[in-house]
């Protein structure tokens, strides 16, 4: 009815780039009041995280060397060894510390998406994936020590694993 209307207009008269999220079936994921309107905040959250997920793939795909969509061991290193110095939570991890940090995040991500060890990692598997969000929680400026030692791949996490094997 007329919300429906409201929408296609309000639709048209946006830049073409945020048309794709202001569809029916997007409008249709998000739960109404009374007039038959969605929450601006939780709209919000879902355009960011696609947002933010389209850049991933941007980024990730960067590094697929073979141009199948996949990563390799060696393109996931690099992916992580460049990342590194992006991530405020990483910044007091000294040097010397980045290869065991990109091999045992390499490893954890093989794990969990390279179960029938194909050696390679759909990309389309990494970006759903729960280790790739955990992995960008590194982005936050501001953490409490709690988060860092629930995050497997905050510097805590990793120190303490480095210190239980080496």
């Amino acid at each position: 009815g007329d919300v429906y209307k409201r929408q296609i207009y309000v639709c048209s008269r946006l830049p073409p780039k945020c048309r794709q999220y202001f569809t029916s079936s997007t409008f249709l994921k998000f739960e109404r009041d009374e007039y038959g309107r969605i929450e601006i905040v939780p709209f919000f959250h879902y355009v960011v995280r696609k947002v933010n997920l389209f850049q991933a793939r941007i980024q990730i795909s960067l590094y697929d060397t073979a141009g199948d969509g996949y990563l390799r061991e060696k393109d996931l290193e690099n992916y992580i060894f460049e990342l590194i110095p992006t991530f405020p939570q990483l910044q007091n991890l000294g040097e010397d510390f980045y290869p065991f940090y990109v091999t045992a995040a390499v490893r954890r991500f093989f794990f969990f998406l390279d179960p029938k060890r194909t050696l390679k990692i759909y990309i389309k598997d990494m970006l759903t994936s729960r280790i790739l969000a955990q992995l960008f929680e590194l982005r936050q400026e501001r953490w409490s020590l709690e988060d860092a030692m629930q995050n497997w791949f905050s510097a805590q996490s990793s120190l303490k694993i480095y210190e239980s094997y080496i």
